[in-house]
């Protein structure tokens, strides 16, 4: 992949709905985009073809019904088993698991806590998948007063447990799993990372811990290379560290930071793992999307970072950014308030 540091051909395509501004904001799974829109009377979650991007508007969509009428503060897709599902959050509400084209809601989670939601509204920001090491395909969601939750399957039928709670209820704003290492991370409002390692649905203990930054900046997205066990965490000044994941039965107090980017001037708003490469996308606050290039240092045993595209999309904050499946070649993106995507064709 050659460098291309200005590289600004990126094509405009027109969609029905303007993506509303929440991290992590766009999904591409099988021939399916996926975002949500809050700026409606009624929010919902959009599914539009993929293949329609090669022309200049995406004129059919299906939208979600989940009959709720809250704002949605949390979307995502995720492999479990053979099939992709889909995640919905609403604010204060509930998260709901989908099947993969969004006609049939499997399983939900209401909040049950003492607080009143008027006072202190529940909040399920982030979600993963990974596998426990007695074999169980799980997706997790973490929510504002710091439980983790998970959903998975049994014989065809889909449960949910409470896998983890935090102490002094933290904010957990990201999550992301190594089901190699069977392993999951969860970020938080105040840039703390804990590293757990999943026994079962039910069970989960912390193997690491990863300190924040002296300002507390938040984790607004994070992802896992399983190839080079690379965990990747991104924060709201813009900055991307990189950490080595242990072992599943290693036992560390810490993780050390193997790598940093300054990926952006503002806020990472979301990033991307390529499924085969080493290349990561990001967007940010700051209307620019970027490809970074990670390799391992044969000599020095650490990674090396190269920026190889750059690109900004003119007075767009862009709240999300994909790979585009199956080749996952090219890159596509959308904006808050903007009913665009931007696609960067073969650039990978």
């Amino acid at each position: 992949m050659e460098g291309q540091m200005n590289y600004q051909r990126y094509k405009t395509v027109t969609i029905l709905h303007a993506p509303s501004l929440i991290y992590n904001n766009l999904y591409a799974f099988g021939d399916k985009l996926l975002f949500c829109t809050n700026a409606e009377p009624s929010p919902f979650s959009v599914l539009i073809d993929s293949n329609l991007l090669n022309g200049s508007t995406v004129a059919a969509t299906n939208k979600i019904k989940s009959q709720e009428t809250l704002d949605i503060s949390h979307i995502a897709s995720h492999l479990m088993g053979d099939q992709y599902h889909i995640v919905l959050a609403f604010s204060g509400s509930s998260v709901q698991l989908w099947n993969n084209n969004g006609t049939r809601m499997l399983e939900h989670i209401k909040p049950t806590v003492s607080i009143s939601p008027a006072v202190y509204p529940i909040e399920f920001l982030c979600s993963a998948s990974t596998k426990s090491q007695n074999n169980v395909e799980l997706i997790c969601v973490g929510d504002t007063t710091g439980n983790i939750h998970s959903f998975y399957r049994v014989k065809n039928v889909y449960n949910k447990e409470r896998l983890y709670s935090m102490n002094e209820m933290p904010t957990i704003t990201a999550l992301c799993g190594s089901s190699k290492n069977n392993l999951l991370c969860a970020g938080t409002s105040e840039g703390t990372i804990v590293v757990l390692s999943v026994a079962k649905p039910t069970l989960a203990t912390i193997v690491a811990t990863i300190e924040g930054y002296s300002f507390k900046f938040p984790v607004t997205s994070m992802c896992v290379f399983e190839s080079a066990s690379l965990l990747l965490a991104a924060y709201s000044n813009g900055q991307i560290r990189g950490f080595k994941l242990p072992e599943c039965k290693e036992m560390l107090r810490t993780l050390s930071e193997v790598l940093k980017i300054n990926a952006h001037i503002r806020s990472v708003t979301a990033m991307a793992a390529h499924p085969t490469k080493s290349v990561l996308a990001t967007v940010g606050e700051d209307s620019f999307m970027h490809l970074f290039e990670i390799s391992v240092s044969p000599a020095k045993g650490t990674f090396d970072v190269l920026l190889v595209l750059s690109s900004r999309v003119d007075n767009v904050l862009l709240a999300g950014v994909s790979f585009l499946p199956p080749s996952c070649s090219s890159v596509v993106a959308v904006g808050y308030d903007e009913a665009k995507a931007f696609y960067w064709k073969d650039v990978v």
